[in-house]
């Protein structure tokens, strides 16, 4: 059970201190403030909170937003071992933060996959270009007896590796 909260304390969950200390009376309805997919570690935290004294996890707010939190625990049994100072900090911008690293992350990724991919197809395209064009050369200069229609095959791989090459 609460003895007091702060302001900034009921503030991060949406309500003011004295809202606070009269609607979250035990240990549920104080559940209840912990997003339901970090519910099951919350609670393991809360059975071990003398071995672990810090979690980072989500709430949800009394407006519905979901906000990530930071909660250091501290216990201290020589002092009174029935009370403990908690505090909460909204660390929601800085979980933004490292959520957008890691996807601008990704995005840095993902174009140096494309650029290396283009360039692995751009090489076999070259060399078929450089092929096809000194085929066509070859039966220009009359160096090979060329059909009209083989000519023309050419110049139509010609124009569609360029079209892939773009």
């Amino acid at each position: 059970q609460y003895r007091y909260v702060s302001e900034e304390w009921a503030d991060i969950f949406g309500y003011s201190a004295e809202e606070f200390l009269t609607q979250f009376l035990d240990f549920e309805s104080d559940l209840a403030l912990v997003h339901p997919a970090d519910r099951d570690r919350y609670l393991t935290y809360y059975h071990n909170e003398k071995d672990e004294s810090i979690i980072e996890y989500r709430i949800l707010r009394r407006d519905g937003e979901v906000r990530h939190v930071e909660q250091h625990y501290h216990y201290d049994e020589a002092q009174d071992p029935s009370t403990s100072l908690v505090t909460l900090q909204d660390v929601t911008a800085r979980k933004m933060a490292e959520i957008n690293l890691i996807h601008s992350s990704k995005l840095v990724t993902l174009g140096e996959m494309s650029t290396s991919l283009a360039h692995e197809l751009n090489q076999p395209l070259n060399a078929i270009s450089l092929a096809a064009e000194n085929v066509m050369l070859q039966g220009e200069l009359g160096h090979a007896d060329l059909p009209a229609v083989v000519l023309e095959k050419i110049q139509r791989i010609k124009e569609q590796v360029k079209r892939a090459a773009s």
